[in-house]
């Protein structure tokens, strides 16, 4: 899944990003921190915060321009995506503070997690991030479409994602 994933993520934040330099990588072997220190990465940074970042994610994108710099995250998972893959990344992001935060798999979000965030209306849980000024940053989930290879717009939480 991961080489699709990287793909569609190269597309969608050029698309998103035009005039960005956008570097996307496979990370899921080596935590974050040693894998920007290894790759000599430290540049894509304003500070030193990199460091802390012990978190294994799947497919990390690097998003740089005069004006901003960022991340973009994206974990995959081959079945549902529950509550615990969700709390993982929900937990990196409120670390790494991404620009995106995507948790994709091919069957969408088990069924215990689309109710708590669609039965009981808790997408208040998708915010990792709030900057005065701007709008609150969300994990975005989605059914990955495995022979379109791209993400399936019309599945993902929160519906007001702008794509």
């Amino acid at each position: 899944m991961y080489p699709e994933v990287m793909n569609w993520l190269q597309r969608f934040l050029k698309g998103r990003f035009p005039k960005y330099m956008i570097d996307i990588h496979n990370t899921h072997r080596i935590p974050l921190n040693r894998f920007i220190e290894r790759r000599q990465l430290a540049h894509y940074f304003d500070t030193q915060v990199w460091q802390t970042y012990e978190i294994r994610v799947d497919v990390t994108g690097f998003i740089v321009g005069e004006k901003r710099k960022g991340l973009a995250l994206v974990e995959c998972k081959l079945g549902a995506a529950t509550l615990l893959d969700f709390c993982q990344l929900l937990g990196y992001s409120r670390v790494a503070s991404p620009l995106l935060s995507f948790l994709i798999s091919p069957e969408g979000i088990s069924s215990g997690l689309n109710m708590l965030l669609m039965g009981y209306n808790r997408d208040d849980l998708l915010e990792y991030y709030r900057m005065p000024g701007e709008p609150p940053r969300k994990i975005v989930l989605a059914k990955w479409d495995s022979l379109a290879k791209q993400i399936e717009i019309a599945s993902a939480v929160p519906k007001d994602f702008v794509f």
